[in-house]
Protein backbone atom coordinates (compact mmCIF):
# COMPACT_ATOMS: atom_id res chain seq x y z
CA UNK A 1 0.00 0.00 0.00
CA UNK A 2 2.78 1.97 0.83
CA UNK A 3 4.50 1.44 -2.35
CA UNK A 4 1.73 2.24 -4.05
CA UNK A 5 0.48 5.45 -2.66
CA UNK A 6 4.46 6.72 -3.22
CA UNK A 7 4.26 5.48 -7.14
CA UNK A 8 0.81 8.18 -7.00
CA UNK A 9 2.79 10.98 -5.20
CA UNK A 10 5.30 10.41 -7.56
CA UNK A 11 3.40 10.40 -10.38
CA UNK A 12 1.31 13.47 -9.38
CA UNK A 13 4.52 15.46 -8.20
CA UNK A 14 5.83 14.81 -12.09
CA UNK A 15 2.90 15.35 -13.50
CA UNK A 16 2.58 19.02 -12.20
CA UNK A 17 6.49 19.68 -13.04
CA UNK A 18 5.20 18.73 -16.10
CA UNK A 19 1.97 21.51 -16.39
CA UNK A 20 4.48 24.03 -15.15
CA UNK A 21 6.72 23.63 -18.38
CA UNK A 22 3.56 23.05 -20.59
CA UNK A 23 0.14 23.94 -18.99
CA UNK A 24 -2.17 21.19 -19.68
CA UNK A 25 0.25 18.51 -20.22
CA UNK A 26 0.26 17.36 -16.67
CA UNK A 27 -3.71 17.41 -16.59
CA UNK A 28 -3.18 15.52 -20.00
CA UNK A 29 -0.77 12.32 -18.35
CA UNK A 30 -3.77 12.21 -15.49
CA UNK A 31 -6.15 11.67 -17.54
CA UNK A 32 -7.97 15.18 -17.31
CA UNK A 33 -7.85 15.84 -21.07
CA UNK A 34 -11.10 18.04 -21.00
CA UNK A 35 -8.84 20.39 -18.24
CA UNK A 36 -5.83 19.97 -20.06
CA UNK A 37 -7.99 21.23 -23.34
CA UNK A 38 -9.50 24.06 -21.67
CA UNK A 39 -6.63 25.08 -19.82
CA UNK A 40 -4.86 26.07 -23.37
CA UNK A 41 -8.01 27.42 -25.27
CA UNK A 42 -8.63 29.63 -21.86
CA UNK A 43 -4.93 30.92 -22.57
CA UNK A 44 -5.22 30.92 -26.19
CA UNK A 45 -8.14 33.13 -25.71
CA UNK A 46 -6.89 35.62 -23.54
CA UNK A 47 -3.49 36.53 -25.29
CA UNK A 48 -5.47 36.90 -28.88
CA UNK A 49 -8.20 38.79 -26.92
CA UNK A 50 -5.73 41.02 -25.61
CA UNK A 51 -3.42 41.33 -29.25
CA UNK A 52 -6.67 41.64 -31.58
CA UNK A 53 -8.01 44.38 -29.00
CA UNK A 54 -4.92 46.04 -29.04
CA UNK A 55 -4.94 46.68 -25.54
CA UNK A 56 -1.39 45.02 -25.62
CA UNK A 57 -0.32 47.82 -25.79
CA UNK A 58 -1.84 49.72 -22.73
CA UNK A 59 0.15 48.35 -19.63
CA UNK A 60 -2.82 48.37 -17.38
CA UNK A 61 -4.71 46.12 -19.89
CA UNK A 62 -1.21 43.93 -19.75
CA UNK A 63 -1.25 43.46 -16.32
CA UNK A 64 -5.05 42.39 -16.17
CA UNK A 65 -4.26 40.22 -18.92
CA UNK A 66 -1.59 38.62 -17.32
CA UNK A 67 -3.31 38.37 -13.59
CA UNK A 68 -5.93 36.41 -15.32
CA UNK A 69 -3.35 34.04 -17.40
CA UNK A 70 -1.78 33.47 -14.22
CA UNK A 71 -4.98 32.06 -12.58
CA UNK A 72 -5.65 29.65 -15.34
CA UNK A 73 -2.20 28.53 -15.18
CA UNK A 74 -2.16 28.32 -10.95
CA UNK A 75 -5.44 26.60 -11.14
CA UNK A 76 -4.52 24.32 -13.82
CA UNK A 77 -1.18 23.20 -12.03
CA UNK A 78 -3.28 22.73 -9.10
CA UNK A 79 -5.48 20.46 -10.43
CA UNK A 80 -2.53 18.08 -10.76
CA UNK A 81 -2.30 16.92 -6.84
CA UNK A 82 -5.95 17.27 -6.41
CA UNK A 83 -7.43 14.48 -8.95
CA UNK A 84 -6.61 10.92 -8.33
CA UNK A 85 -4.51 9.01 -10.95
CA UNK A 86 -5.15 5.76 -12.38
CA UNK A 87 -4.16 1.83 -12.41
CA UNK A 88 -0.35 1.62 -13.50
CA UNK A 89 -1.28 -0.71 -16.55
CA UNK A 90 -2.61 2.56 -18.19
CA UNK A 91 0.65 4.07 -17.45
CA UNK A 92 2.33 3.47 -20.69
CA UNK A 93 -0.70 4.21 -22.83
CA UNK A 94 -0.93 7.64 -20.77
CA UNK A 95 2.89 9.00 -21.45
CA UNK A 96 1.80 8.70 -25.06
CA UNK A 97 -0.91 10.77 -25.09
CA UNK A 98 1.29 13.16 -23.16
CA UNK A 99 4.30 13.41 -25.44
CA UNK A 100 1.93 13.72 -28.42
CA UNK A 101 0.16 16.47 -26.37
CA UNK A 102 2.99 18.38 -25.46
CA UNK A 103 4.54 18.10 -28.49
CA UNK A 104 1.42 19.47 -30.30
CA UNK A 105 1.50 22.16 -27.78
CA UNK A 106 5.38 23.52 -28.51
CA UNK A 107 5.19 22.57 -31.69
CA UNK A 108 1.93 25.15 -31.95
CA UNK A 109 3.55 27.71 -29.58
CA UNK A 110 6.85 27.73 -31.79
CA UNK A 111 4.88 28.71 -34.80
CA UNK A 112 2.56 31.05 -32.68
CA UNK A 113 5.32 32.99 -31.78
CA UNK A 114 7.37 33.00 -35.21
CA UNK A 115 4.36 34.91 -37.08
CA UNK A 116 3.23 36.72 -34.33
CA UNK A 117 2.96 39.83 -36.75
CA UNK A 118 1.05 38.23 -39.18
CA UNK A 119 -1.77 36.97 -36.65
CA UNK A 120 -1.50 39.14 -33.80
CA UNK A 121 -0.39 42.26 -35.14
CA UNK A 122 2.95 42.63 -32.81
CA UNK A 123 6.68 42.10 -32.85
CA UNK A 124 8.94 42.24 -30.51
CA UNK A 125 12.57 44.24 -31.06
CA UNK A 126 15.56 44.75 -28.99
CA UNK A 127 17.42 47.73 -29.03
CA UNK A 128 21.02 47.45 -29.47
CA UNK A 129 22.38 50.99 -29.47
CA UNK A 130 22.45 54.51 -28.31
CA UNK A 131 20.43 56.14 -31.62
CA UNK A 132 16.93 56.38 -30.01
CA UNK A 133 18.28 57.56 -26.97
CA UNK A 134 16.70 59.18 -24.47
CA UNK A 135 13.03 57.73 -25.90
CA UNK A 136 15.08 54.27 -25.78
CA UNK A 137 18.09 52.98 -24.23
CA UNK A 138 19.97 50.23 -25.17
CA UNK A 139 19.17 46.36 -23.79
CA UNK A 140 15.54 47.53 -24.18
CA UNK A 141 12.95 44.73 -25.59
CA UNK A 142 9.95 46.90 -27.57
CA UNK A 143 6.94 46.11 -28.94
CA UNK A 144 5.63 46.59 -32.71
CA UNK A 145 2.49 47.40 -33.67
CA UNK A 146 2.94 45.58 -36.67
CA UNK A 147 -0.65 45.99 -38.29
CA UNK A 148 -0.85 50.29 -38.02
CA UNK A 149 0.14 50.74 -41.37
CA UNK A 150 -1.94 48.72 -42.84
CA UNK A 151 -4.94 51.45 -42.54
CA UNK A 152 -2.91 54.83 -42.56
CA UNK A 153 0.45 56.30 -43.53
CA UNK A 154 3.30 57.05 -41.26
CA UNK A 155 2.89 60.56 -39.51
CA UNK A 156 5.36 62.57 -38.10
CA UNK A 157 6.84 61.93 -34.79
CA UNK A 158 5.84 58.30 -35.27
CA UNK A 159 8.66 56.13 -33.49
CA UNK A 160 9.24 52.85 -36.16
CA UNK A 161 11.11 50.20 -37.01
CA UNK A 162 12.32 49.06 -40.70
CA UNK A 163 14.54 46.74 -42.36
CA UNK A 164 17.52 48.10 -43.70
CA UNK A 165 19.54 45.86 -46.00
CA UNK A 166 19.58 42.82 -47.52
CA UNK A 167 20.91 40.88 -44.08
CA UNK A 168 17.67 41.14 -42.22
CA UNK A 169 18.98 44.19 -40.24
CA UNK A 170 16.11 46.11 -38.34
CA UNK A 171 16.83 49.70 -37.59
CA UNK A 172 14.25 51.81 -35.01
CA UNK A 173 14.17 55.77 -35.45
CA UNK A 174 11.97 58.50 -35.61
CA UNK A 175 9.74 59.79 -38.88
CA UNK A 176 10.37 63.19 -39.52
CA UNK A 177 9.83 66.08 -42.64
CA UNK A 178 12.36 66.55 -45.08
CA UNK A 179 14.95 69.02 -45.07
CA UNK A 180 12.43 71.15 -47.83
CA UNK A 181 9.31 70.41 -44.75
CA UNK A 182 7.63 67.80 -46.75
CA UNK A 183 6.58 64.42 -45.54
CA UNK A 184 7.37 62.69 -48.20
CA UNK A 185 10.07 62.55 -51.54
CA UNK A 186 8.85 59.90 -54.23
CA UNK A 187 7.21 57.51 -51.97
CA UNK A 188 10.15 57.45 -49.84
CA UNK A 189 9.82 58.64 -45.52
CA UNK A 190 12.40 60.69 -43.98
CA UNK A 191 13.53 59.34 -40.66
CA UNK A 192 15.96 60.15 -37.70
CA UNK A 193 17.41 58.74 -34.81
CA UNK A 194 16.52 61.58 -31.39
CA UNK A 195 20.23 60.90 -30.73
CA UNK A 196 21.55 62.86 -33.87
CA UNK A 197 25.34 62.48 -32.71
CA UNK A 198 25.16 58.92 -32.61
CA UNK A 199 22.41 57.98 -35.38
CA UNK A 200 23.25 56.74 -38.73
CA UNK A 201 19.80 57.62 -40.50
CA UNK A 202 18.20 58.83 -43.49
CA UNK A 203 20.79 61.65 -43.69
CA UNK A 204 23.40 59.18 -44.81
CA UNK A 205 21.29 56.64 -46.58
CA UNK A 206 18.27 58.64 -47.84
CA UNK A 207 14.87 57.61 -47.62
CA UNK A 208 12.92 54.66 -46.69
CA UNK A 209 10.20 52.76 -48.51
CA UNK A 210 6.61 51.97 -46.85
CA UNK A 211 7.90 48.18 -47.40
CA UNK A 212 10.86 48.22 -45.19
CA UNK A 213 8.42 49.68 -42.75
CA UNK A 214 8.32 46.72 -39.71
CA UNK A 215 6.01 48.60 -37.56
CA UNK A 216 5.43 51.39 -35.12
CA UNK A 217 6.72 50.96 -31.55
CA UNK A 218 4.60 51.21 -28.70
CA UNK A 219 5.40 50.43 -25.54
CA UNK A 220 8.95 49.35 -23.63
CA UNK A 221 8.32 45.64 -22.72
CA UNK A 222 10.93 45.47 -20.34
CA UNK A 223 14.82 46.89 -19.83
CA UNK A 224 17.70 45.20 -18.77
CA UNK A 225 20.95 47.07 -18.25
CA UNK A 226 24.78 46.00 -18.78
CA UNK A 227 25.14 44.32 -15.83
CA UNK A 228 22.18 41.36 -16.99
CA UNK A 229 19.62 43.21 -14.38
CA UNK A 230 16.34 44.24 -15.21
CA UNK A 231 15.24 47.58 -14.52
CA UNK A 232 11.45 47.28 -12.98
CA UNK A 233 10.95 51.11 -12.98
CA UNK A 234 11.29 50.72 -17.25
CA UNK A 235 8.84 48.32 -17.74
CA UNK A 236 5.84 48.49 -19.72
CA UNK A 237 6.40 52.31 -20.53
CA UNK A 238 4.80 53.73 -23.74
CA UNK A 239 6.62 54.83 -26.62
CA UNK A 240 5.60 58.78 -27.74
Amino acid sequence: MLKGLLRVRSLQLFAVLLNVIVPGAGLMLIRRWQAALFTHAALITLIVTLCWSRWVFEPFEIVIFLTLAGLVYLASTGLCLSIPTFPSNRLIRQFLHTSIFTFACLLGLTAGFLYKDRWLGIHINYVPSMSMYPTLKPGQFIVLDTWIYQDRAPQPDDVVVFHRGNKGLRLVKRVALWPDGKLQHEGLWYVLGDNQGASHDSRYFGGIHTEQLAGQVKLVLLTIDHQHQLLSDDTLRVVH
